[in-house]
């Protein structure tokens, strides 16, 4: 299961059990018929909830486990860990093509309640959607110009 942490040297252990959830589901989450969020954090459930993550239960819009922001409304997750205060954001169609990575990337920093942020994309959709991702973090964040308040961000692909 490809993955990489930035701004840490380390996994947190919330995000340890993340990994571990996606690598037990690997060969079903790159399975077609895996479409949507819901059936993505639903193959995770039984593996996250038993680390102290809560999932949404359908889609984010509706669903979504909400985050306080510092001003104006609060931010869906997919998945929370509260007292890991790390959040979880899954893409299964727009994350490069409609910059769906740069909205998880950016909108928590509004949520003092959030050190560790996870974004989990598809590894290929209309093109090599992690790598191209990735490459893109990557330039964000490797010169130490874009100050996040987190303590990492993991990004997955799956």
């Amino acid at each position: 299961m490809p993955h990489r942490l930035f701004l840490a040297e380390s996994a947190a252990t919330e995000l340890a059990a993340m990994l571990s959830a996606f690598r037990a589901e690997s060969a079903r989450l790159r399975s077609d018929e895996i479409r949507q969020v819901p059936e993505v954090l639903d193959l995770l459930r039984a593996h996250l909830e038993e680390s102290g993550w809560a999932l949404s239960t359908g889609a984010r819009r509706k669903h979504g486990l909400p985050l306080k922001a510092v001003t104006g409304p609060a931010i869906l997750a997919d998945g929370l860990h509260r007292s890991g205060r790390a959040a979880l954001w899954v893409e299964t169609g727009r994350s490069w093509t409609n910059n769906g990575y740069l909205e998880h990337l950016v909108r928590p920093t509004a949520c003092q309640d959030v050190d560790h942020v996870v974004i989990a994309v598809r590894e290929v959709y209309n093109g090599p959607a992690y790598s191209r991702i990735i490459d893109a973090m990557e330039q964000l964040l490797g010169f130490g110009r874009l100050g996040l308040p987190y303590r990492s961000l993991l990004v997955i692909g799956f």
